[in-house]
C-alpha cells in the first residue's frame, strides 16, 4: 500500500498531469493504457496487454519502440498469437496514416507539424534535449525521482525505470531533431517514472509494520501536495473553464437558431484551439472552419481571457452572447 501511495501521488502531483487529463487531452488515457498493459503483463494476460499496448499506440507514436518490443517477445513466447501480433501492426500503421491521407492528402502532415513549433519551444533551445531533461526532472516529485534511483537496482522494476529513461531519451532525441518537445510529450515517461520509483519505494519499507509504511509514504508525499497546492487549484480552474466553456459553446449553437442556421450563414471561423469542437457540434469537416474571418460567415469569439478573434461588422446572421462567447458574427456584405 506504501508504494500504491507514493506512486498515485507522484502521478497526481506531477506537473500538467491532472490538467492534461482533465481537459481531454490524451496524455491521461495515453498513462492509463500503459498502466493497464502493464497490470495485464504482470497478471498472466499478454494478449490483453498487446491490445492495451495497441491502444497506445495509436494516441502517442513514441509508444511505438516499447509496444513493438513487447509484441516482439510476446510473438516470441507464444507463435499462436502472432497473427494477433502481424494483425495489431497493421492496423496501428493504417489507423494512423489512413486518415492523414484521407483527410489531407499528406499522410506525413501530424510529423511535418511538429516541425513547426510554437516560437517558445523547447527546439530553439541551444541544447534542447538538455532541457527536454530539465523539464522532466522538474514535473516529477523528489520522492518518486529518488525511487527511481532505487528502482534500477531492484531486478522486478528495473526494465520500467529503464523504460522510463528510454521514452526520455526518446524525447529529447526527436526535440534535437526539430520536434516541440512540449510537456504534454512528456507525460507518459514521467509516468512511468512515478510508478516505478513509487513500487521501488513501497518494497524497501516491505518489513515495516503496515501503519508505519503508510504513514511514511504519507510523510513523503505530503511536502509536494502543499509546494503544489496554488498550481492544482490553477488545474482545477483552469479544468472548471475548460468545461464550461464547451458547455456554453453547445448553448449558444442553440440560441442561433442550432447547426443548420449557422452553416446556411457563410463562412464560419473560431479560435486555433476550439476549431475541432465547434466543427464536432456543427457537424462540418474541420477544413470547412476557418481562422481567419471571411464575409458572409460567423465568429465564433470566445470571452476575454480565451483566444479570441476580431470582428468588424454586423450581420442579419446574429450569434447571441451566451456565458464565455461573444458575438457579433463578421459582417454579410
Amino acid at each position: 500500500m506504501a508504494g500504491g501511495i507514493v506512486a498515485a501521488g507522484s502521478l497526481a502531483l506531477s506537473t500538467d498531469f491532472l490538467r492534461f487529463a482533465g481537459v481531454g487531452d490524451s496524455e491521461g488515457l495515453l498513462v492509463a493504457l500503459l498502466l493497464l498493459g502493464i497490470d495485464l503483463h504482470l497478471s498472466g494476460r499478454p494478449r490483453a496487454a498487446l491490445w492495451a499496448g495497441f491502444g497506445a499506440a495509436l494516441l502517442r507514436p513514441e509508444s511505438w519502440p516499447f509496444v513493438g518490443a513487447y509484441a516482439v517477445w510476446v510473438a516470441w513466447r507464444d507463435p499462436a498469437a502472432r497473427r494477433l501480433v502481424a494483425g495489431l501492426a497493421v492496423a496501428t500503421l493504417a489507423l494512423w496514416f489512413g486518415p492523414e491521407l484521407w483527410g489531407s492528402g499528406n499522410p506525413w502532415r501530424a510529423g511535418e507539424r511538429a516541425h513547426d513549433p510554437n516560437p517558445n519551444a523547447l527546439a530553439f533551445a541551444e541544447h534542447p534535449a538538455r532541457e527536454v531533461v530539465k523539464r522532466a526532472i522538474a514535473m516529477t516529485p523528489a520522492v518518486a525521482l529518488a525511487g527511481l534511483v532505487a528502482a534500477l537496482f531492484q531486478r522486478p522494476l528495473r526494465l520500467l525505470a529503464l523504460a522510463a529513461l528510454a521514452w526520455l531519451a526518446e524525447v529529447a532525441i526527436m526535440t534535437e531533431a526539430g520536434f516541440s518537445g512540449n510537456a504534454r510529450y512528456l507525460i507518459a515517461p514521467v509516468g512511468l517514472a512515478c510508478v516505478a520509483g513509487g513500487a521501488a519505494l513501497g518494497r524497501l519499507v516491505r518489513g515495516l509494520d503496515a501503519r508505519v509504511a503508510v504513514a511514511l509514504a504519507l510523510a513523503a508525499v505530503a511536502p509536494f501536495a502543499v509546494l503544489r497546492g496554488s498550481d492544482l487549484r490553477t488545474d482545477a480552474r483552469a479544468i472548471g473553464n475548460e468545461s464550461r466553456l464547451m458547455d456554453d459553446l453547445s448553448s449558444v449553437l442553440r440560441a442561433s437558431g442550432g447547426p443548420g442556421a449557422v452553416r446556411a450563414c457563410g463562412s464560419i471561423t473560431t479560435g486555433p484551439f476550439d476549431v475541432t469542437a465547434l466543427a464536432w457540434r456543427l457537424d462540418v469537416p474541420i477544413h470547412d472552419v476557418g481562422l481567419t474571418p471571411r464575409a458572409p460567415g460567423t465568429v465564433f469569439r470566445a470571452a476575454p481571457g480565451r483566444r479570441t478573434i476580431p470582428t468588424r461588422r454586423r450581420s442579419r446572421c446574429t450569434t447571441p452572447p451566451s456565458g464565455r462567447w461573444r458575438g457579433p458574427p463578421h459582417g454579410r456584405r
